[in-house]
């Protein structure tokens, strides 16, 4: 299903990953040009404002995070990286060699210990009309947790084939998951949240009956597991409209901050949701200790502004912070104990001849601390995690 916008549309089914991954990226009320995502690498700190000294940032701090990142000699691997230089230490995995899936998504760390990825694959396009005319059942899913320190796996879970799934993040205590469901020949720009229980099975689903054409950013639990919040672009469609499972999806509306409930079915109300600024829209979300961390994108693909937006339990605006012009996307990584936040920007057209740059920072509710830059050259840094 091609998305159309200013009158063009995407017509791979890499391309509508790539829309889902860019997180909803920049909406209807602005003219967007989408641009496709490229990884951004190797690490430097002799970078410029906000100051790269982390010895400011209050003590507790987690001292490394983990990223997926590409080398010519290693090729796709899971590192280990130093918090206070950004320096990769420690290989965990060779996705090529230990998974092998066409597509990884993750890290995400349960308050366990153990390393949540999603390996995906699918749907398989028949044609080159309509976005590729998927086929039904052909697409794939296996969510692995893996041991950092013995470097085992364990199997969580199989996604039906029927299924498109994915980012999968566990809660604190692993004992439950949540992830995006679609059909696998129908479910592009309209998933729906799951939430599993990881011994039983037993499901809870969000937003399961949303108009088609809507896009949700990867979830985010709370400290105690109660709550979700994630970034809800709704629909452009009106009730009734209609929608042809395989034929174009007009852009979404600007996104907005969901916060719903995790202990039963439901769908995804208006009082639930927290709008952006005029003109912009939010991106990603998660919870931390003061309340919620937001990205808040304004402006068009190649010219936005790019915010770090820290919110109180009421939704409240308390900080807004810029971060580097034209993102596309940003991610963010909590941790365990919710006072810090790993960013992890990917900076479009950051240096003369358009290369791009991937940042991340670490921010602990009113503080922006660089921890590298990493080029696009020979290596990329991507999916930064604590």
């Amino acid at each position: 299903m091609p998305i159309v916008v200013e009158g063009r549309h995407v017509t791979t089914h890499q391309q509508w990953r790539r829309f889902i991954t860019s997180t909803l990226i920049v909406a209807v009320l602005m003219g967007l040009s989408l641009v496709v995502l490229v990884r951004a690498s190797s690490p430097s700190n002799s970078v410029d404002s906000p100051s790269t000294n982390l010895h400011r940032v209050a003590k507790g701090v987690p001292s490394n995070f983990l990223a997926q990142w590409t080398t010519p000699a290693r090729g796709d691997v899971l590192e280990l990286f130093s918090t206070k230089s950004g320096h990769a230490l420690n290989e965990i995995v060779n996705f090529q060699h230990a998974i092998g899936s066409p597509h990884i998504e993750g890290p995400f760390r349960s308050g366990s210990g153990t390393v949540w990825l999603t390996t995906t694959s699918g749907p398989i396009a028949t044609s080159n009309i309509a976005g590729g005319d998927p086929q039904p059942n052909s697409c794939s899913a296996t969510v692995t947790a893996l041991s950092p320190l013995t470097h085992r796996s364990t199997v969580v879970y199989r996604a039906p084939a029927s299924v498109q799934f994915g980012d999968t993040v566990p809660n604190a205590t692993g004992e439950r998951f949540a992830y995006l469901d679609g059909g696998c020949s129908t479910g592009f720009m309209n998933a729906h949240v799951v939430i599993r229980s990881t011994s039983s099975g037993a499901k809870v689903t969000i937003g399961r009956h949303a108009l088609p054409c809507h896009v949700i950013s990867t979830p985010s639990w709370s400290p105690n597991g109660s709550l979700l919040t994630f970034a809800y672009s709704p629909s452009a469609l009106t009730p009734g409209s209609q929608f042809v499972p395989r034929g174009y999806c007009q852009a979404p509306a600007a996104g907005e901050i969901a916060e719903v409930s995790t202990s039963r079915s439901s769908e995804i109300l208006p009082d639930e949701l927290t709008k952006a600024p005029p003109g912009c829209q939010y991106t990603q979300s998660v919870f931390d200790s003061p309340g919620m961390v937001a990205v808040e994108s304004c402006g068009p693909i190649g010219r936005s502004s790019t915010y770090l937006v820290q919110l109180n339990r009421h939704r409240t605006v308390l900080l807004r912070i810029a971060l580097k012009p034209n993102s596309d996307p940003t991610s963010l990584s909590v941790s365990p104990n919710g006072s810090y936040v790993l960013v992890n920007e990917y900076q479009a057209n950051a240096l003369p001849g358009n290369d791009p740059l991937d940042w991340v920072w670490v921010f602990d509710g009113h503080h922006l601390k660089v921890i590298g830059r990493y080029l696009d050259s020979s290596e990329s840094v991507t999916s930064a995690s604590w």
